[in-house]
């Protein structure tokens, strides 16, 4: 691996953690105006209009009949559930306390491992989710933040949690960008059939923002798929983690919304767990 290589693949998914939290901010700004299923769908209608003349260059008619068909939709309806719930979340919770929530994900992920995957998990990464789990209590504490809202974010974690299991189960069988750009396909067709019943006509000075979040979308896409391709997945994996940091200062600048010290404490906690796991993964080869 060359080192060029691997300061590009950082740098693409640092320009991606930076997005994330601007597409959250803009996301959450527009519920005070319009159902989250609106926002979802002109995201993915967006990201797929960018991303298609790319696909169709690259992969031709295959980019839409993708390999393992019913495997692929699935992804895309929990990854369509994902966004439905997180962008709810965000309308009733701080940023920072959403993100922190679904930063649960690779836990359940590694203690789902060897009932889904068939896959071995030793002590170390045993004791790093139990970790993680604590500090999630921290976050999600009785009288910390609305009931509601916290749930919402839990959904979102599981539907997440889910998507990378089945991700896990179909790699190697699809090229990544193909399963990637499947996704918006299956979002935009899905949520596309509640739109009569949600549709509020988009104010003018909401267009910018509308577009900005697929752009956005299609950016954030195109960044980790091309980092994927040039580091090793542990290597660039903890730098996901600045979102968090992007998170806590735009709703801070936006919302007036900041932590508190425990949730700071149990940010802390998951952060740390989180590494350690991406840490044993890349001790064991993974």
């Amino acid at each position: 691996m060359k080192r060029s290589e691997t300061v590009t693949a950082i740098l693409l998914m640092l320009l991606a953690a930076v997005l994330l939290p601007i597409m959250d901010a803009c996301s959450k700004l527009l519920t005070d105006r319009y159902e989250t299923a609106q926002i979802i769908w002109v995201r993915y209608v967006v990201h797929v209009a960018v991303m298609t003349p790319f696909m169709l260059r690259a992969y031709g008619r295959a980019a839409f009949r993708p390999p393992h068909f019913a495997g692929q939709v699935a992804r895309g309806l929990l990854m369509v559930a994902m966004a439905l719930f997180y962008i709810e979340a965000l309308s009733l919770i701080p940023m920072a306390t959403a993100i922190s929530i679904v930063f649960i994900f690779p836990f359940l992920v590694t203690a789902s491992a060897p009932l889904v995957l068939g896959e071995r998990v030793g002590i170390w990464r045993r004791a790093a989710v139990l970790f993680g789990l604590s500090g999630a209590l921290l976050v999600v504490r009785p009288g910390g933040v609305e009931a509601w809202g916290a749930v919402l974010a839990f959904g979102a974690t599981l539907a997440y949690t889910a998507y990378i299991l089945l991700t896990r189960k179909l790699s190697g069988t699809t090229p990544a960008p193909v399963m990637l750009y499947f996704i918006g396909l299956v979002g935009m067709v899905v949520v596309a059939v509640v739109q009569p019943f949600v549709w509020q006509p988009v104010l003018m000075r909401d267009v910018p923002v509308f577009i900005g979040i697929g752009l956005m979308a299609a950016i954030i896409h195109l960044c980790v798929i091309l980092a994927y391709s040039k580091a090793e997945a542990s290597l660039i994996a903890p730098f996901t983690y600045f979102q968090i940091v992007g998170n806590v200062i735009l709703g801070l600048v936006l919302f007036d919304d900041f932590p508190d010290a425990l949730t700071w404490v149990g940010i802390g906690v998951i952060v740390t767990s989180g590494l350690l796991i991406v840490w044993r993964e890349r001790a064991g080869g993974r």
